[in-house]
Formats: C-alpha cells, structure tokens, sequence
C-alpha cells in the first residue's frame, strides 16, 4: 500500500485532492498526519503529483516484521525497495529509522543495505529514509520514502522568507476556498507569493489574481517566485499598505476568493497593533469578496480574529486546527478560517 504524509491536523486538504483527482476511492484509513491509499487505485506518479502532502511511502504491514526478524530476512527489505528500482540512482545515501537502531539487528541490516544498494548510511542528511515501525502489539510497518526531496519543495521557490507558508497548506486553502473553479483571486498580505502562485497550480485558468504587501523585501522575493514559475502575465503583485486606501483595481472589484497567511507575532514588525489590522483586513474582504465568494485565512491568533469576525457580516464556516514544526525545532500551532457572508 501507499502512505502519505502531510502537516498534522490537514487531512481535509488531501482528501479534498484526492476527491477532485478521483482517487478518494482508493483511501484505506486516515489520520491527522497519515492517509493509507491502495495500490491498486493510485499510481505512483499520481501519488507524487499530489500537491496537499510533503512525503510519500511504499508500505508493507505484517505482525512479523520487527527489526529483529527483518535482519534474518533481509531480501524482504530488498524486496520492499524493488519499487524504486528506475529512481535509485537519484539517490546519495539512506537512513534505518527505528527503535532500537543501535541494536546488532539493524546494525546488520545497514551494512546489508549499504552493499545491496551501494550507497552509504547517513544518519544526518539522508534521502533515503527506510522506516520500521510498531503500529500496535500486533503490527509492525516497513515503510520506504519515495523521493529524495519532500513534495512540498516547490521548483518554483527560490526566494524565501522566514516563516514563510508551507506550499501545501498554501494548496490545501485553495482548494478549500474552492479556487479550482472561481476566476478571481485576492491575497493581501501576499508575501513570497505562496499562496497565489499555489491559486494558479489548482487552477490555470483563474483571470484575475492580486496580491499586495508593504514589505519591499517580500514583494522581491514573491516577483522572483512568481517569474520562476512561469507567471509574471498571470499573477499581479504591489506595494501596498493594508491601512491605506485601496487602489481603484481593488477597491472597485469583487473578488470570489480571498485568501490570506495574517502576520502574527515576530512577523508584524511595524503593525504592533494586530486587532487593527486584523479588522482592517476584514473591512476589505466585506469590500471586495462577492457575495457567494470564500474567504480563507490562516493565523495564530484564532481568539482574536475570532472576535473581530463575531462583529461582521461574515460567520465561520469551517475551520482547520494545524500543528507545525518550525526551524527551529518547536510546534506551531495555527488554525484555518473558512469564512462566508
């Protein structure tokens, strides 16, 4: 079988994907951070174009494949990892990933491993990752990551902002916006452009897509991202203080979807009072967002923006709890807001 893997808590965003890809047929169990998928239904080249996960496994079960049976029966191994037979040359270096990985078992199963596959082991920056897990007393999961690089590596990423949106949840918030079928797009607060370039990837055909932002250093990063992708006629960006008066091109149109990735914290630099610009952005979206259109917004100041919502014309009409890790090695916790008129 297949596993994926994605941000914890986004699981409506993979099988929204799998749903408008028709393969949702194909999911066996799911949780906050894994989804099973047969093999029979999906193939790996539509499990690697998925764009809501950031890893992707093929995956044995069976009661006996602990680390201490699978070092006497290794050509299980090498049988688990005959499905990257045509990609293994992209591969530098391989990692066991287990409990116990100290043990003479999977010290036996390494150096098997490094002669068979003729790369080394390295535990600090492998490519391959080969993971043996005990789901339960009565199972055990051999599983084997498919691509050296996580699917949320964007090529289109080449200028980065601290604390930048993960491409995938960028996706999932449009397609929880319902971007796929709308024409028109609004993101203030743009940044490096995640969340518009990720618009177009859900739907070539979007007419209309505006971001704005007031950092300078942002708009150069989200302009070399945007032209990196092919984009520069389809996605427009500018400078633009979200206190301030709209332009005429925003103020005087709707917009079916508005999605957003709010400053919070560290990120607000000059805005210290978030309750303004938080009700702000709300005053714009009541502007600009059609009737019928969604607003998608990820923050983590879920209270507040709560609050500012309550006094609106908007109501809650899905939210998104998500758990991240960040560089630096701690969870963020944010939450997505569907919001409707």
């Amino acid at each position: 079988m297949w596993k994926v893997e994605y941000i914890q808590g986004a699981t409506w965003f993979v099988q929204k994907e799998l749903t408008l890809k028709g393969l949702s047929s194909g999911i066996i169990s799911a949780d906050e951070q894994y989804t099973y998928l047969t093999k029979a239904s999906i193939s790996l080249d539509q499990l690697k174009s998925l764009q809501t996960v950031t890893k992707v496994y093929s995956v044995v079960q069976h009661s006996d494949y602990s680390p201490k049976y699978l070092s006497k029966h290794k050509s299980i191994i090498r049988k688990a990892l005959s499905v990257l037979n045509e990609t293994m040359d992209d591969f530098e270096s391989f990692q066991i990933k287990c409990a116990g990985d100290d043990t003479p078992e999977v010290q036996s199963i390494i150096r098997y491993l490094s002669q068979e596959l003729a790369i080394p082991h390295d535990i600090n920056s492998p490519d391959l990752k080969i993971q043996i897990i005990k789901q339960n007393d009565n199972l055990w999961e051999l599983a084997i990551q498919l691509t050296p690089r996580p699917l949320s590596a964007r090529e289109y990423k080449v200028s980065h902002l601290s604390g930048a949106l993960n491409p995938t949840i960028a996706h999932g918030m449009n397609l929880l916006a319902g971007v796929d079928s709308q024409a028109s797009v609004l993101n203030p607060c743009c940044g490096s452009a995640t969340l518009l370039i990720e618009a177009l990837h859900c739907n070539p055909n979007i007419k209309t897509a505006i971001g704005f932002d007031i950092e300078r250093e942002a708009l150069s990063a989200s302009l070399d991202n945007i032209k990196q992708a092919g984009l520069i006629r389809k996605i427009k960006i500018q400078t633009l203080d979200i206190m301030e008066a709209l332009p005429p091109h925003i103020a005087n149109q709707k917009f079916e979807a508005i999605v957003s990735d709010l400053p919070f914290g560290m990120a607000i630099s000059k805005y210290l009072d978030l309750e303004s610009l938080y009700t702000r952005y709300i005053e714009i979206a009541e502007r600009c967002l059609t009737p019928h259109g969604a607003l998608v917004t990820i923050t983590s100041q879920d209270h507040l923006f709560q609050d500012i919502i309550k006094h609106s014309i908007f109501r809650i009409a899905k939210q998104i709890p998500l758990r991240q890790m960040t560089t630096a090695g701690e969870y963020l916790e944010t939450t997505v807001f569907l919001c409707r008129k």
